[in-house]
């Protein structure tokens, strides 16, 4: 394997290990914009009473 070979499969693994970084950041923002959203919705559901037999529709 020669020197250049190698050096470009580190630069490589470094792209890939920043882009697995960035990734992971914007899982974590949208998972939390999401439990956000869905403890709206379990406020709003509770507050109607849409959770209860008879209860809004």
């Amino acid at each position: 394997m020669s020197v250049t070979s190698i050096e470009s499969r580190r630069a490589q693994r470094e792209k890939d290990i920043a882009e697995i970084e960035r990734l992971q950041e914007a899982n974590q923002r949208y998972s939390a914009i999401i439990d956000g959203n869905n403890e709206r919705i379990r406020e709003l559901v509770n507050r109607n009473n849409m959770n209860k037999p008879g209860g809004a529709a």
